[in-house]
C-alpha cells in the first residue's frame, strides 16, 4: 500500500487565501484527508461484466478551457460544442474521519456534521457571490490567476438571478425563467451518497426558492413551477473501487433517500461494478490481501471518465455542475499528461500495460494562444504571458481537489 503523503500536506489552491469578485474572501471549506485508500467505486456501462482486456479508451474528443473564455468559444464552436462545466469534490465522509476504508460500516459512506457544514458554507458562498453579480454581467476578457475559482460563476449564477428578482423587497419567481434555467443548467452527480447531498445541500437553491443564507440541514423540495433544474446520478462519476466506503447501496434505497435525484441512468440495481471487480481472480486475490482494486488498474477509471465526458456531452444543458470524487477527478484530469496520475500506487493489475498507452481525456488550451498561434506577421499577444496562463490553468485544473471545493472550465467537443 502506498501513501506518499497525506492529503492534510497538499496545498490548498482555495482556502482563505483566495479572493472572490473585488475583495469577497472566500470561505469554500478546505478540510483535506489522507490517500491511504482511496474512496471509490467503478462506472461498468450496460454490461454487468467489467472487459479489463480491452483498450483503455480512443483518443480524446475533449478540450478544456478557462471558464472565462466562453463566450469566444461559442462565438467560435456554437453553443452545441461548448459547456461549462462546475466540478465539486464531495464534502467529508465518515470514511474520511476515521481512515475505515474496509469497514462495513462505511459502505456508501455518508456525510459527517462538518461534511454538511461543508455544503452549507459552499452554499452561502455562492449565494453571497450571486448577490454581488447584476442581472446582465459581462464577461470579463482578463486572466486573474488569482480568481480562478470565481471565473465562470457568474454564468451559473446569474441564471438563478433571473429567477429570484426582488421588487420592493419581495422576491419574485417568474416561471418563464424558471423554466429557460431548466433547460440550461443541470446538476449530475455519483450515485453514492456522499456525492448526492453534497450536491443538493450545496445546491438546494436549484430546488427551491431559498435565497439567504440559511441552515438547509436536509436537501430542499422544488417550490419552483415544474420544471425545476434536474439532478441526475451517473455511475460514470463514482469513485475508484477499492473498499468497503466505495460500494453503493441498491439504487432503490439510495432513491428512497433522495426522491429529488433521477436515478433511471443507474441502470444496475445492485452493485454490479464492485462484484463483477471480484469475479475476476486477480482482482480477488488482490481484495483478500487488502491491496487495491481498481487504483491499481487505472486505465479502468480512466475508461470511465471518458464515459463520463461523453454523458456530460450528451445533455443538452450548456452549464452542468458535477459532484464526484477526488481520486476519479484525480485521474480524469491528468490521465496521459506529464508526470502521469499523481498519488498512483504501483499498477499491478494492469497486466497489459494500458497506464504506458495514455491518451489524453482532457487536452488543455487557451483560445487566446490559439488565435497567436494563427496569427501572421505582428502578433497582439504576449505569447510569454499567454504560456503563463495556460500553464497554470493546467495545474490549477490537475491540483487535488479539497472537500466541497468547487472548480469550473470550459468542455469543448473537438
Amino acid at each position: 500500500m502506498v501513501s506518499p503523503k497525506s492529503r492534510a500536506d497538499i496545498p490548498m489552491a482555495l482556502g482563505n487565501s483566495r479572493y472572490f469578485g473585488d475583495g469577497l474572501r472566500s470561505n469554500f471549506s478546505r478540510t483535506n484527508i489522507s490517500f491511504e485508500a482511496s474512496s471509490g467505486s467503478f462506472d461498468c456501462a450496460a454490461t454487468s461484466d467489467i472487459d479489463v482486456e480491452g483498450p483503455p479508451m480512443p483518443h480524446s474528443p475533449w478540450k478544456a478551457y478557462p471558464s472565462w473564455q466562453y463566450d469566444r468559444l461559442v462565438k467560435r464552436h456554437g453553443s452545441d460544442k461548448v459547456k461549462l462545466i462546475y466540478m465539486v469534490r464531495h464534502a467529508e465522509g465518515t470514511h474520511n474521519v476515521n481512515r475505515e476504508y474496509k469497514d462495513i460500516a462505511n459502505l456508501d459512506a455518508r456525510l459527517t456534521d462538518k461534511g454538511r457544514a461543508q455544503c452549507q458554507n459552499l452554499r452561502n458562498e455562492l449565494l453571497r457571490y450571486r448577490n454581488k453579480v447584476s442581472l446582465s454581467p459581462t464577461c470579463s476578457d482578463d486572466y486573474d490567476v488569482d480568481n480562478q475559482h470565481v471565473q465562470g460563476l457568474h454564468y451559473l449564477l446569474r441564471s438563478h438571478s433571473k429567477c429570484i428578482q426582488s421588487d420592493d423587497q419581495t422576491t419574485v419567481v417568474d416561471p418563464d425563467s424558471v423554466t429557460s434555467i431548466a433547460k440550461d443548467v443541470c446538476v449530475v452527480t455519483s450515485p453514492l451518497s456522499r456525492c448526492v447531498e453534497t450536491a443538493l445541500l450545496s445546491f438546494d437553491f436549484f430546488l427551491s426558492d431559498q435565497t439567504e443564507e440559511e441552515p438547509s440541514d436536509h436537501p430542499q423540495r422544488s417550490t419552483y413551477p415544474d420544471p425545476s433544474v434536474p439532478f441526475l446520478a451517473h455511475e460514470s462519476l463514482r469513485e475508484t473501487v477499492n473498499y468497503n466506503c466505495d460500494r453503493r447501496r441498491s439504487i432503490s434505497e439510495i432513491e428512497r433517500d433522495f426522491p429529488q435525484v433521477d436515478f433511471s441512468n443507474c441502470i444496475h440495481e445492485d452493485d454490479v461494478l464492485w462484484s463483477s471487480l471480484l469475479s475476476i481472480d486477480g482482482y480477488k486475490k488482490e481484495h483478500e490481501q487488502g491491496g487495491h482494486l481498481e487504483s491499481a488498474a487505472l486505465h479502468l477509471v480512466a475508461r470511465r471518465g471518458v464515459d463520463a465526458m461523453t454523458f456530460l456531452q450528451s445533455l443538452p444543458h450548456s452549464k452542468v455542475v458535477v459532484s464526484t470524487h477526488s481520486a476519479f477527478l484525480r485521474c480524469l484530469v491528468s490521465w496521459g499528461h506529464a508526470g502521469g496520475v499523481p498519488l498512483m500506487v504501483e499498477q499491478k493489475l494492469d497486466e497489459n500495460g494500458y497506464y504506458h498507452q495514455q491518451t489524453k481525456i482532457l487536452e488543455y488550451s487557451c483560445i487566446l494562444q490559439e488565435e497567436a498561434e494563427i496569427e501572421s506577421g505582428d502578433v497582439p499577444f504576449d505569447t510569454e504571458e499567454l504560456d503563463k496562463g495556460l500553464r497554470s490553468f493546467e495545474r490549477y485544473m490537475r491540483e487535488d481537489y479539497a472537500n466541497a471545493e468547487l472548480r469550473s472550465f470550459c468542455l469543448l467537443s473537438k
